[in-house]
């Protein structure tokens, strides 16, 4: 579970530790709660069921039965599932729980799909009221992608090619959000557009000025704040 007000034990030995090092109560949700309380009709992916086999977790894949191996961090607040679906393309859904100071609950759902040409993603926040979770768009800031790219930098002639991903924490309550450039590198180096069109992808590629940049958790507020860029 992501709150800044507790520091999580790297292994807990018992359940009462658990809910004394994330500030649980025994009746308090956990992420897994949380996640079962997901509206199917809202993921790309579809919905996974999580469950138990010998002691290990488990899901299996919507589209081809097959068993995943998931990440499941109970203590961190964390799920991820990776699944290959038919070899086509891989699906990958990331889940994580945030608190703010008060106990409010949010849910940051992140799917990521790779079709074989490039990545179609989505990151959606909910706000879990007392009985559901309710979709909040105010949770993320509105992250432009200029923001990439040295100051003055004309970015219209191949905004197109700029997407973003974002990445949730297992550890921790900051969220990365990431350029991504394959567009502007298939542009730029394949030799399959006009020599116009690629040189514009060059000069982008040229023009970016670092990779990642922080979102920092405001407990009190429960929303994200732009931080520092890295890389």
């Amino acid at each position: 579970m992501k709150s800044g007000i507790r520091n999580v034990s790297a292994l807990l030995a018992c359940a009462a530790a658990v809910f004394f090092a994330t500030g649980l109560s025994a009746d308090q949700k956990t992420i897994l709660d949380y996640y079962r309380l997901l509206d199917q009709s809202k993921l790309s992916g579809g919905k996974f069921t999580f469950y138990r086999d010998k002691g290990a977790w488990r899901v299996k894949s919507p589209i081809t039965e097959a068993e995943l191996k998931p990440v499941v961090d109970i203590p961190g607040g964390y799920l991820s599932v990776s699944d290959p679906g038919t070899g086509g393309g891989t699906y990958t859904q990331e889940t994580a729980l945030f608190l703010t100071r008060s106990g409010a609950a949010y849910l940051g759902v992140n799917e990521t799909t790779f079709n074989g040409a490039y990545f179609e993603r989505a990151i959606r926040f909910y706000r879990h009221d007392g009985k559901r979770l309710v979709p909040d768009d105010s949770v993320l800031p509105a992250v432009e992608a200029r923001l990439f790219f040295k100051d003055g930098y004309n970015l219209s002639p191949v905004a197109a090619k700029v997407r973003m991903g974002y990445s949730l924490p297992r550890k921790g309550t900051t969220v990365i959000v990431f350029i991504d450039t394959m567009l502007l590198e298939r542009a730029a180096q394949s030799g399959e557009f006009p020599p116009k069109e690629a040189k514009q992808s060059r000069d982008a590629l040229n023009n970016i000025t670092h990779s990642k940049i922080e979102l920092k958790w405001d407990t009190e507020k429960g929303r994200f704040v732009i931080g520092r860029t890295i890389e």
